[in-house]
C-alpha cells in the first residue's frame, strides 16, 4: 500500500512538474509554436496561402495582405504533411525552429520564425514569405 502511495506521490509531482513552465514560459511556448507550426502547414494545405494568413505576424500582415500572401504561394512547393518542429530556440518575444513538413513524399526542414504577439506566438518567416515582405 505505501508502495502505491509513494508511486501516486510521485506521478503526482512529475505531472506539476511538466505542467509547469520555467521562469520565461519556455515549455509552454515550445509547446505553443509546435501547435502552431502544425495548424499552419494544415491551413496551408488546405486554402493555398490565404489559409496560412491567419497565423502570421502582425509584422508580416502590415505588410502583406491575405490576397499578396495567396499569390505568393500560389506556386510553391507541394506540402501534404506537418512530420515535427526542432531545435526551438527562444530568444525573448522572438523564436527560431526547424519546421519539417512533407514536399512530395520526402521530409523537407524549412527554417521559421516566430514573435510572440500578447498571449500568442505567430509566424514572421518561412521559406517564400520573402517574396511579399520585401
Amino acid at each position: 500500500m505505501r508502495t502505491l502511495l509513494l508511486t501516486a506521490t510521485i506521478a503526482a509531482m512529475l505531472t506539476l512538474a511538466a505542467c509547469s513552465s520555467d521562469d520565461d514560459g519556455g515549455d509552454q511556448s515550445a509547446a505553443q509554436i509546435g501547435s502552431l507550426s502544425e495548424n499552419a502547414t494544415y491551413a496551408y494545405i488546405d486554402d493555398g496561402g490565404a489559409g496560412l494568413y491567419d497565423y502570421l505576424a502582425t509584422s508580416v500582415t502590415d505588410q502583406c495582405t491575405k490576397d499578396q500572401v495567396n499569390d505568393t504561394f500560389q506556386d510553391g512547393p507541394n506540402v501534404t504533411g506537418w512530420r515535427q518542429i526542432k531545435d526551438i530556440e527562444l530568444t525573448g518575444n522572438d523564436a527560431t525552429a526547424t519546421v519539417i513538413v512533407i514536399v512530395d513524399g520526402e521530409d523537407e526542414d524549412q527554417p521559421w520564425t516566430f514573435a510572440r504577439e500578447a498571449d500568442s506566438w505567430r509566424i514572421s518567416s518561412l521559406p517564400g514569405l520573402e517574396e511579399c515582405t520585401e
